[in-house]
Formats: C-alpha cells, sequence, structure tokens
C-alpha cells in the first residue's frame, strides 16, 4: 500500500501550461479517445477555451493524476449533483510508461476514499463501452453494480454501454467502517 501514498490529485487549473498540455495530448492519444462517449480530436483552441470555462462550472472537476510527483493521467467528476451527492466519473492514465502496473486499482481506491469520506458523497456513476473490457472488470472487481445498458451513437457507429453505480454503503461495507 505504500504506492498509494505516492498518487496524488491537482486541480488542472492549479497546474503549469506544459501539463495542461499534456492532458490534452493524452485526451487526444486514440487508445484514450476511442474508449470515450466523445470521439473527436480536441484542438488546441477547444481545450484552451474548456480550461477558462471550468472555474464558472461547478458540475465538473478535473484533476491531474500525479504518481512520484509525475503527472500520468485524469481523473474527473462530471454532472455533479450536490443535493443529491452523486456524481458521475471517469478517469485514464495517458501516460504509457505507468500502464500495466496495477495503478489503476490504486488510483480507484484512493479517489473513492476522498469522494466518499472527505467529499461526502452518496452515489458514483460510471459509464462504459462495451468495448472497454479492461475498465469494466476493474469496476467489477472494485465493486461496482451493473445498473443497466444504453445504445449510443458514436461516429455513426451503434455502441452498447454499460451504466454501474458504486454507494457510498458500497464503499463502507468493502472498506469494513
Amino acid at each position: 500500500m505504500e504506492d498509494i501514498k505516492r498518487i496524488s490529485f491537482r486541480n488542472i487549473l492549479n497546474t503549469t501550461q506544459d501539463i495542461q498540455e499534456k492532458v490534452l495530448e493524452w485526451r487526444n492519444l486514440d487508445s484514450i479517445k476511442s474508449m470515450m462517449l466523445n470521439q473527436n480530436s480536441i484542438s488546441r483552441e477547444e481545450h484552451k477555451n474548456w480550461l477558462n470555462k471550468l472555474p464558472e462550472n461547478n458540475r465538473i472537476i478535473f484533476w491531474v493524476i500525479f504518481f512520484n510527483e509525475i503527472p500520468i493521467g485524469t481523473i474527473n467528476l462530471q454532472d455533479i449533483d450536490l443535493e443529491n451527492k452523486s456524481s458521475g466519473w471517469g478517469f485514464y492514465i495517458g501516460d504509457k510508461n505507468y500502464l500495466g502496473k496495477g495503478l489503476s486499482k490504486l488510483i480507484m481506491q484512493k479517489f473513492l476514499k476522498q469522494f466518499f469520506e472527505e467529499m461526502d458523497f452518496s452515489l458514483l456513476v460510471t459509464k462504459v463501452l462495451e468495448k472497454n473490457k479492461i475498465a469494466f472488470t476493474l469496476y467489477k472487481k472494485i465493486g461496482f453494480k451493473a445498473v443497466g445498458e444504453e445504445t449510443i451513437k458514436v461516429n455513426n457507429d451503434k455502441i452498447k454501454m454499460f451504466v454501474l453505480n458504486y454507494t457510498k454503503n458500497d464503499w463502507k461495507l468493502r472498506n469494513h467502517e
């Protein structure tokens, strides 16, 4: 568990321009954008506009994931509903040097603790494309429950997407609190 202490999350707005540009590079990698609901490439101008609008949007929080002070990926909340204490989320490791090292599970564990204990949310929802079997398997291992399926249109193709939930109660039961 020593590795979990070497993981940190920093709001993207509190990072350097170089790191913000690195996030854009990661997001535009085929391996990452092919697993997104929006699979279009993002331009520098679109990214800059998105960053400029982030402070006004109270329904999104976007962090850069650091491991040993090195930026390796991103994690975000979207569709934040403070009244119902729920949110959607997503994350990825963008630096290929950190893939396949077991960090995704540690990132999720650290983030879930922050989400349910520190931020005091009650429900985390994720949507996973059917072809993203690695993410789906990891979510199920952590304890997410499949609650539905949707068919969406991506680039004129119909794609199946799974909806999974993880509750504060799931978190407590899994962590014996």
